[in-house]
């Protein structure tokens, strides 16, 4: 099999290493969130417990009706950082995503996360998990722009100071690797089972991160 040169890669984090129905939506919904987050707006907003608590299902409403706003997310994000720092969160991992980052991190390649949360939130679950050791840079969403857009992947390889085809990508979702691939990055591993066809020899279907080893130790 042609071995590719691959400088950097690239992983998304929710469903690609943190399985996020376990995590981000049962942290954001759950007993331990509103709580948390009650004594959160306490604490910095100055808000009596009666109105923090009131803001806290304001806050949970607009996004279950997916109405919330930029400030929402930011506290959230700021909520849900404290408590995977403090140890009150647990942050599962998808079967085998640590043997794929251990194996990347040994060919001594670069790894850098791009997800839709902040950078801050990113290093919490990657430090309390252990990962932080592999992690070279954090990107988000916020800085580089929609996961869709191919040109947001040109800008995240600038960033890195690699060239698109020496980038590789992991994440879930097809749109994702199909902007990812028509910024030129060299291979896109698409993970889960969510579509069973793609039209790119770049985008390398597999099932979970068994099969994506597989694939990185024929192809590093």
């Amino acid at each position: 099999m042609i071995k590719i040169v691959i400088k950097n890669v690239i992983f998304d984090m929710g469903d690609t290493l943190f399985p996020k129905k376990e995590f981000v939506f049962k942290i954001l919904i759950g007993k331990d969130f509103v709580e948390n987050a009650a004594e959160w707006y306490t604490r910095n907003s100055g808000l009596s417990k009666g109105k923090a608590e009131e803001k806290v299902k304001q806050t949970l409403n607009r996004f279950y009706t997916k109405t919330h706003t930029i400030q929402d997310l930011v506290d959230a994000e700021a909520v849900n950082t404290e408590g995977a720092l403090s140890g009150r969160y647990d942050v599962p991992l998808l079967p085998g995503a640590r043997d794929t980052l251990e194996y990347i991190h040994s060919k001594g390649i670069k790894i850098a996360t791009f997800s839709n949360g902040g950078t801050n939130s990113q290093k919490a679950q990657m430090a309390i998990v252990g990962f932080d050791k592999y992690i070279s840079q954090y990107f988000s969403v916020a800085n580089l722009g929609n996961k869709q857009e191919s040109e947001t992947y040109k800008c995240l390889c600038d960033k890195l100071g690699v060239l698109p085809e020496n980038a590789m990508y992991f994440n879930d979702d097809h749109n994702e690797a199909k902007a990812a691939d028509a910024a030129g990055i060299g291979s896109q591993i698409l993970i889960g089972d969510k579509v069973d066809t793609v039209d790119s020899n770049r985008i390398i279907l597999v099932k979970n991160h068994s099969q994506a080893l597989e694939y990185l130790v024929k192809k590093l």
